[in-house]
């Protein structure tokens, strides 16, 4: 009976919506309309909360309006491609949500093409920083498909968008893109009032970070803004940009600082530390939560300094580009994905001796396949450590096993793994107590503990190193390749400067402050007594090498140069 009760007031509530909306395409579209605004209004309210109501209601009603024009244009059977819009429109808007909480930016365009967006690390950085009201969007996007499953299919075919629902779109298109491109100009007007209208916009499309356009010109900018970096993929360099990169490498280079055949060491190791901030080695309780590396950073024989990060937090490309070549990352694109096997200059171009890369992961993540040749090397291990527990440990395992078959002089590449967030789940077997981790926040100790687990896989693969009788002879370099993303962990650790660290140095006496990731390459070119040619001139990159020289930000020509150079 109660079967029978139920399956008749569904009857009954089909049927009186029916007779309310099924003859009604005015209804259809206005749901759709609105089903779109409040998925573009999610976005506005959690990417760019610090805008004003207004400002998100006119924007959000800027990029639906655009969607709902096209999608009055389908007859018959057509008409059902209308359905998946808005829930693709909310996976976009969820997936720029899930980017931004990471990376602080939207999505560059080239990352949409990333080399395997579905491998498992990033799946799961993703997962972890999905909220339970990401899914509102996703549930509301479905709005106009459970009403065409209410009314029937054959009935929405008939369908079509009368006078009233076309002037009311173009109404809203007109006011609401008005309002916008007027804010935009206005608003850009503050912070650039030298330029004209055009400029403005140029500005715009210009800007370093995706979240900028997005703020003031809304998805239909960002998308045009994408646009325009698909259509300037690579170039062909005219004379006088070759002439240009040649001045500005050779003006870069002092000719000092190599040191001396005698002092040279033999071997070479770089270890890149993910998300590793000059904080936590200046914490109180680093001695207990890395005492490896601090005993090592220590030594007589140790250069250690905080490096200021350039590496946009993985935007671009994380440290191993800079550290290999020399060269600035891109401001604005995922340079990896689409400049991967590009001639580079590297360190191990130069290095005379055998070189290899080692990573955690599978090489289609970030391209390795790619970048490990032009990077310079010899050889290569993936999947070391693509999932799972003490992912280091495995890491340095292997690292410590291929190493001893190298033939010297080698150059051995090696990037960690435990550290990478989210710091939700325990991946890692050390166990902190609260006292030594210093904090009872859940996230922040699981990070400290996987700090913890790398200190102890760093001293196996150096004590390792000692009883094969290679470590005397083999400069080592430990830096962290980016900070820990601030909505990570808690403030006491967000910091702006990574780790670094030259074991076996020949040199002790730093150059001044203010030294930047960059330094790395010419520092290391010298400290190995190597000379480099590239683009036909002496090249230490654009760096410097920091017991030669005061460290120096950047400036826009070198990121200038640098992009010459990786988009031709």
């Amino acid at each position: 009976m109660r079967e029978t009760s139920w399956g008749k007031r569904w009857t009954e509530t089909k049927e009186w919506l029916k007779g309310r909306i099924a003859g009604d395409s005015f209804a259809f579209y206005t749901i759709y309309f609105v089903a779109l605004l409040l998925v573009f209004g999610y976005i506005k309210v959690v990417l760019l909360g610090h805008l004003s109501i207004v400002y998100t209601i006119k924007s959000a009603t800027a990029d639906a309006s655009l969607i709902m024009l096209a999608s009055l244009l389908p007859r018959g059977n057509w008409k059902y491609l209308l359905l998946p819009v808005p829930l693709v429109v909310a996976i976009l808007m969820v997936a720029n949500a899930l980017f931004f909480r990471t990376f602080g930016d939207i999505i560059p365009a080239t990352m949409y093409f990333a080399s395997a967006p579905f491998d498992p690390t990033v799946m799961k950085g993703g997962g972890n920083a999905l909220r339970w009201f990401d899914f509102i969007p996703l549930i509301i996007s479905l709005a106009p498909t459970i009403w065409v499953i209410i009314i029937k299919g054959k009935r929405f075919r008939e369908l079509n968008a009368g006078w009233g629902t076309l002037i009311t779109t173009a109404v809203l298109l007109i006011v609401s893109w008005t309002a916008v491109l007027r804010s935009a100009y206005i608003e850009e007007k503050k912070y650039y009032p030298e330029e004209n209208a055009a400029g403005v916009y140029k500005t715009i499309i210009d800007a370093d970070t995706w979240k900028f356009t997005y703020d003031r010109l809304s998805f239909w900018g960002y998308a045009l803004k994408c646009i325009n970096n698909f259509r300037s993929i690579y170039i062909t360099l005219t004379p006088e940009q070759e002439e240009r990169i040649r001045r500005h490498l050779a003006d870069r280079y002092s000719g000092e600082g190599k040191v001396p055949p005698g002092s040279v060491p033999e071997n070479l190791i770089i270890i890149v530390v993910e998300s590793l901030p000059w904080s936590v080695y200046e914490m109180e309780t680093a001695d207990d939560i890395m005492p490896n590396l601090r005993k090592l950073a220590g030594d007589s024989t140790a250069v250690t300094l905080p490096l200021r990060n350039l590496s946009g937090l993985g935007n671009s490309s994380d440290s191993q580009f800079m550290i290999n070549t020399g060269l600035l990352p891109l401001k604005q694109e995922a340079l990896v994905n689409f400049y991967g096997l590009n001639d580079y200059p590297s360190i191990g171009e130069a290095f005379a001796g055998e070189s290899m890369e080692i990573i955690g992961e599978d090489s289609h993540l970030w391209n390795h396949t790619f970048t490990n040749k032009s990077y310079g090397f010899d050889k290569f291990r993936d999947k070391a450590a693509p999932g799972g527990k003490d992912q280091d440990r495995r890491i340095f395992a292997l690292a410590l096993a291929e190493v001893k078959k190298l033939k010297e002089p080698f150059f051995l590449f090696v990037s960690t793994l435990s550290m990478h967030y989210h710091y939700k789940e325990h991946t890692v077997t050390s166990e902190l107590t609260p006292e030594v981790a210093g904090t009872q926040d859940k996230y922040e100790r699981e990070y400290l503990n996987r700090v913890n687990h790398f200190d102890k896989s760093l001293g196996e693969f150096i004590a390792g190193l000692k009883r094969s009788g290679l470590y005397d002879r083999t400069l080592i370099i430990i830096t962290g390749d980016h900070p820990i993303p601030a909505n990570n962990v808690t403030s006491r650790l967000d910091d702006d400067r990574v780790f670094f660290t030259i074991l076996n140095s020949p040199k002790r006496e730093i150059k001044g402050s203010g030294h930047t990731q960059l330094d790395i390459f010419p520092t290391v070119l010298d400290l190995m007594g190597i000379d480099y040619n590239y683009f036909g001139t002496p090249y230490k990159g654009l760096g410097v090498d920091i017991f030669e020289s005061e460290g120096t930000a950047p400036s826009e020509e070198d990121y200038a140069i640098s992009e010459l150079i990786i988009k031709s």
